[in-house]
């Protein structure tokens, strides 16, 4: 049924997140979170939303790893084009979510 209904929605089976890979995200995403607990301090509105986004990102691997991957992509070039956080910390979560998103930084 599930299959099924990815199917209709256009999202390839081919691409799906193994649980080993789902697992290794969600690590990647909390290490985010950490990273962005300084703005906690003066900030807490702005560390909400950013937490809140990340935590919603580990619910949207049913998309598939490409789209998956656009979608995250997107989310840091919102927040770096509106200056919701700053380059280095940028660099440092693309560092953490590994070489393929480091790349995609142009550095």
């Amino acid at each position: 049924m599930l299959v099924q209904e990815l199917s209709e929605l256009g999202i390839p089976l081919e691409d799906q997140f193994t649980v080993k890979d789902k697992a290794e995200t969600d690590t990647k995403l909390d290490r985010i979170i950490t990273e962005l607990e300084y703005l906690k301090n003066g900030q807490n509105a702005l560390y909400d939303e950013l937490k809140k986004e990340l935590d919603e990102l580990k619910s949207l691997v049913i998309l598939g790893r490409k789209t998956w991957r656009q979608l995250f992509v997107g989310k840091m070039a919102e927040w770096a084009a509106t200056d919701l956080i700053a380059k280095p910390l940028l660099t440092k979560i693309m560092e953490i979510m590994g070489d393929d998103y480091v790349s995609l930084l142009g550095s």
